[in-house]
């Protein structure tokens, strides 16, 4: 397993892997995934297909950047739940970490986001923008920022959680 130094860093470990560092009360990680990573140094990365691209580009500022490839990755456990991760690259560097959690059950999905919001709030802080509909949570940092939303959307509750950092330069 590859190590992570981090200043004044927490790291939770789950199955061997830290599933999320803190540089300071940053997240700058996802299990072995960091922003700024190398893509060529990732491994267990699917990029998207070209239907799942054609979804993305329907919605505006979703995949409007030059050199941009999104990649699924192994699912991660996250408060003792299984989640989606996405990442994004942009000029071989990941500058976009995201977990989605779905469920068919809103009450699940309701205590899964406050039990969320409490942990990254117990980690990072008062964040910097909120709003109740839809439920959104944003905490700016200089170098980017972190985002929880939940919303319903064809039936189904989804919870998702992005770590984004600056667009890396060409």
């Amino acid at each position: 397993m590859k190590s992570l130094s981090i200043k004044l860093g927490v790291v939770v470990l789950v199955i061997g892997f830290p599933i999320l560092c803190y540089g300071g009360n940053v997240i700058t990680s996802i299990g072995e995934y960091y922003l700024g990573q190398d893509i060529k140094t990732v491994r267990n990365l699917v990029e998207f297909t070209l239907e799942e691209y054609a979804v993305l580009q329907s919605f505006p500022g979703w995949f409007d950047l030059p050199g941009e490839k999104i990649f699924k990755a192994p699912d991660v456990i996250f408060n003792r739940h299984c989640w989606y991760l996405t990442i994004g690259a942009l000029n071989g560097r990941i500058y976009t970490l995201g977990l989605q959690y779905i469920s068919k059950d809103r009450a699940v999905a309701d205590n899964l986001f406050e039990e969320t919001l409490r942990y990254i709030k117990s980690q990072m802080g008062t964040p910097t923008e909120q709003t109740k509909t839809p439920k959104r949570y944003i905490w700016d940092y200089m170098d980017g920022n972190v985002l929880l939303a939940g919303r319903e959307a064809m039936g189904l509750w989804c919870i998702n959680f992005l770590v984004t950092g600056k667009h890396p330069k060409p």
